[in-house]
This record gives C-alpha cells, structure tokens and sequence, in this order.
C-alpha cells in the first residue's frame, strides 16, 4: 500500500509540473513577441542620448517619445513614483 501511494504521489507531481507551463503563443507564427519591440541592435540612427536615467526615480516621472534616454548604472522606481513611458520611446542601456 506504501508503495503504490508513493506512486500515485509521484505520478501527481510529474503531471502537475508538464502542465506547469503554456507554451501556446511563443513560437511559430502565433509568436505574440513579433513585433513587441522595435529595438534592432544592429541598426545605427536611433541618435545619440539626449537624457541620462540614473540611481533613483522617487518622483512620478513621465518619458517622452522625442527623447533618447540612456540608463547609465542600476536605475530604480521607489517612494511610490509612477513611471509612464509613452510607445516608441528609446531607452539604450
């Protein structure tokens, strides 16, 4: 009786980790990463950075499209501050 319950437990965890994880929408061309991003690293005319994030962002702070920002170094987000970046802004780092 031992055995078969360590079985049966075994057999519950095999099936419950290969249905851990969806793999429905990552490859193939369901792919919902395609065109997520446009960053293409080999391409040279993003331009040069006009705006340096570095250390700490504590106030709510808004990124704009028309600017080309650069992380210099670990950049965090604390004391509750909200960061809005709009779509299509370049973040290098």
């Amino acid at each position: 009786m031992k055995k078969i319950t360590q079985i049966l437990a075994l057999m519950l965890l095999f099936t419950c980790s290969v249905q851990a994880q969806q793999e429905k929408g990552i490859f193939g061309s369901l792919n919902w990463l395609n065109n997520w991003t446009e960053f293409k690293p080999t391409r040279l005319d993003y331009g040069e950075a006009n705006q340096i994030l570095a250390g700490n962002i504590s106030t709510d702070t808004k990124l704009l499209k028309r600017n080309i920002y650069l992380l210099q170094g670990p950049v965090y987000v604390n004391n509750n501050a909200v960061l809005t970046i709009e779509p299509g802004t370049v973040i290098i780092g």
